[in-house]
């Protein structure tokens, strides 16, 4: 999922839906892209994730997959 360009609370928004569609469709990885930037993004979308129930871990993407501008999270 490619959250570039999107506010915080829209960015939530998103991602919240999205994990749950990858949740019910069986998922057991995925990869979400906020960027670098200011950092705030990736901020909004950590600071959700500590508190999303269904999840067993996150951190950053492997350099090859977008390093610190993406989050790899796996449910």
């Amino acid at each position: 999922m490619d959250l570039h360009g999107l506010r915080a609370d829209e960015a939530v928004e998103r991602l919240d839906k999205f994990l749950s569609d990858a949740l019910m469709s069986g998922f057991d990885e995925v990869l979400v892209y906020h960027g670098i930037g200011t950092g705030k993004l990736a901020y909004a979308v950590r600071t959700f994730l500590s508190t999303y129930p269904a999840l067993v871990s996150y951190g950053d993407a492997p350099i090859n997959m977008g390093g610190f501008g993406a989050t790899l999270i796996k449910l």
